[in-house]
């Protein structure tokens, strides 16, 4: 069976009063699982099946579009050329065999199956077809139709020992069906009709992947390649040099010429001598290891319309010769996305697949993403000093300088970072606390915190105008310290009401501190002195303006999940079901988006989220103000500053244009007032948003 995962558009999704989500292509990652491809009988013309339905692409894999299906996994996919009518695509999927005559707009359930069967493939005959499966309580495995899926018959039961459950591979050869069962042979079906024979096919470990060109049939098991010129009768084992007989089970095989391509639980292997020798080419031409799994194993590889494609947790990637590998720049959509963020115009994503994290960023709203250089393992994003910063588990510090990532050394390991008044502070997991006064370039400790050792400082917040560290010591206290300037000295604040466990996100805002735990959130309104509990699962926390923003996953009542704003209470947002299960929260100047566990990125103009609840007069998120509202031509923006802060001010229509960069500069600790005058502007409504170290969001109106 073909997997490999890769991403697309899907169509906009209608939800109540918060307008049109619609998901975002999202950064190349790992989900759906896309089990199969197929070109049509136009070259340009590529299709691939997901779980997720069937997607097209006409542009060579750089940007895909449903074809149809959409919910449905696809394992298997075939077309039949039919002459002044075109291609007749037929998709096996979890509730049958379903048939298009228009290109994958419209499909017909062809071959009904209630049995949530798994379709190993689509075979085409000339004009008849054949579908191999499993799962059929009869033990059929195969049906034919001779007239283009109007009519079928069952054509075989599994072959002689086992049953349906257990195919697991079956390729066309000469006129012969030939699978593999999880046995020690190889088995032969005659399209003609008649029974199963086995072929001279014979290995202790038996076949686990077969594949074919021309009328040369091999067989993959674990470390080597066996081939047949003679359609199975007999078997040669080239010398397979370079394969360990012991650990490189090949379960995907491809072959194109001389050229094998082999997906095993060590990696991919190539081999450009028909199986004689084989050389690994992990993290080699282009194709990062880091993305593969169990080792260096794949999940799926196929060749399709001149190119070989593999699938791994990082994404799906393509080679013209099998050794040097690059991403298909659109995949179908990022599974897991960790955080948003957004610094002048630029979207940052970061993906948390494989072993590691990467951040993508797209300068156009998320419809294409450039792929990762050196930001491997960062996944949190902090804005803090005018900038933005990226943080993961390793001892470097990502700093954005409006065109690329600066590394900076981290003076410890897993970084967290806050700051207050013109310094940047930073908590590792050693215990230890470092300041820095020149956005991150260079380090200076701090004093100690007085924990008892061993400790971790899992996060550093800044609470009005005091530094609180909070650490975990030996794994089940977690206890809250005090620095009133800067770093300087630390004093005790007290141990939390909870045991054990493990932080996942903090917000702050000048009102009250959100911590997140495994399952409880901890608000306090008082520093830290007083806590209330909320017995729910939050897998994010966010602060934008005054408000704090949660999303909430995996709680058993569906009123429970997805994006909430914390004031008194939670009040939900947004349903998970608008979405899927959510992971991140952000907006940039005109947009929100949410990144979800399994269901990448979405998107919505931010007009249309109640991000001020309830909506007043004079509109106020954060300390943004605008008054009088609605105006004529002239207005005041307020803003309170808790400590000194570089600030834009940008003006955007309701479309989503930028109409004006009311200030882009440093305001001083304390009350400020900014003119808005908006003369030349028509009647209607308009957001001011605010970015920098003061991310707020006002909207105003025109009337005259």
């Amino acid at each position: 069976m073909k997997i490999f995962y890769s991403v697309a558009f899907l169509i906009l999704l209608p939800f109540g009063a918060f307008g049109q989500w619609h998901q975002i292509p999202g950064p190349p990652g790992a989900g759906p699982y896309c089990y199969d491809t197929l070109a049509g009988s136009k070259g340009s013309h590529i299709y691939a099946g997901t779980e997720d339905g069937a997607w097209r692409t006409t542009d060579h894999f750089q940007t895909w579009k449903r074809a149809g299906l959409a919910g449905k996994t696809i394992t298997a996919l075939a077309s039949i050329f039919v002459p002044l009518q075109g291609d007749v695509l037929f998709a096996g999927a979890d509730s049958g065999v379903y048939r298009s005559l228009d290109s994958g707009s419209t499909w017909q359930n062809v071959l009904p199956d209630s049995k949530q069967s798994s379709y190993i493939a689509l075979i085409p005959k000339g004009q008849a077809i054949l579908v191999v499966l499993t799962n059929d309580d009869t033990n059929d495995c195969v049906f034919r139709s001779s007239d283009l899926g109007d009519h079928w018959n069952r054509f075989a039961k599994a072959p002689p020992g086992s049953d349906a459950y257990s195919i697991s591979a079956a390729v066309p050869c000469g006129g012969y069906l030939f699978v593999i069962n999880g046995g020690p042979f190889v088995w032969s079906l005659p399209f003609a009709g008649g029974g199963w024979g086995q072929t001279g096919y014979s290995s202790t470990q038996g076949p686990m992947s077969l594949a074919t060109f021309g009328t040369n049939l091999f067989a993959g098991s674990t470390g080597r390649v066996d081939l047949s010129t003679n359609f199975g009768q007999s078997w040669v084992t080239p010398i397979n040099y370079g394969l360990d007989s012991n650990i490189d089970d090949i379960g995907q095989l491809v072959v194109n010429g001389l050229t094998m391509v082999a997906g095993t639980s060590n990696g991919i292997f190539l081999s450009t001598d028909g199986a004689r020798s084989w050389t690994s080419v992990d993290g080699q031409g282009g194709y990062p290891d880091y993305y593969s799994t169990g080792g260096g194993g794949a999940y799926g590889l196929t060749y399709v319309s001149g190119s070989f494609l593999s699938s791994e947790e990082g994404g799906l990637f393509q080679s013209s010769d099998g050794k040097a590998w690059q991403y298909v720049p659109q995949g179908i959509h990022a599974s897991f996305i960790a955080n948003v963020a957004s610094s002048e115009g630029t979207l940052f994503a970061s993906t948390d697949f494989g072993p590691g994290s990467a951040i993508f960023q797209s300068s156009d709203r998320g419809l294409t993403w450039l792929t990762p250089a050196t930001i491997e393992g960062a996944s949190t994003f902090y804005h803090l000093l005018g900038n933005l910063y990226a943080v993961g588990d390793g001892s470097v510090i990502w700093r954005w300088n409006g065109t690329s990532w600066e590394a900076l050394a981290s003076p410890a390991l897993t970084p967290t970072l806050t700051a207050i008044g013109d310094t940047l502070i930073l908590g590792s997991a050693t215990g230890d606390a470092f300041e820095s006064l020149d956005n991150g370039s260079s380090w200076q400790a701090l004093s100690p915190i007085p924990e008892q050792v061993p400790f971790a400082v899992e996060a550093v917040i800044t609470f009005r105008d005091t530094v609180l560290a909070l650490t975990l010591q030996a794994d089940t206290i977690w206890r809250l310290w005090r620095s009133p300037d800067a770093g300087k000295t630390w004093s005790d604040a007290g141990i939390l009401p909870l045991t054990g466990g493990w932080l996942v996100a903090s917000a702050v805002t000048e009102s009250r501190m959100c911590l997140c735990f495994g399952d409880e959130i901890l608000t306090s309104i008082d520093g830290g002195a007083n806590w209330s509990s909320i017995n729910l699962m939050a897998s994010s926390a966010h602060t934008i303006g005054s408000k704090i923003f949660l999303t909430l996953a995996y709680n058993p009542s569906p009123a429970d999940n997805g994006l909430f704003v914390l004031d008194q209470n939670l009040t939900q947002l947004i349903p998970e079901s608008t979405t899927g299960p959510m992971q991140a929260f952000g907006i940039d100047s005109s947009t929100a988006y949410i990144g979800t566990v399994q269901n990448g990125l979405w998107a919505v103009p931010l007009s249309n989220i109640p991000l001020s609840v309830p909506m007043h007069a004079a509109i106020t998120l954060g300390e943004l103000c605008i008054y009088p509202n609605p105006m004529a031509s002239n207005a005041t923006i307020s803003l309170d500053l808790t400590t000194r802060g570089h600030v834009t001010l940008r003006l955007y229509d309701e479309a989503g244009a930028l109409r004006a960069v009311i200030y882009d500069g440093s305001i001083e600790t304390g009350h400020t007032d900014l003119p808005l005058s908006m003369n030349n502007l028509p009647n209607g409504s308009y957001v001011v948003i605010a970015d920098g170290d003061v991310q707020a969001i006002g909207r105003i109106v025109i009337e005259r």
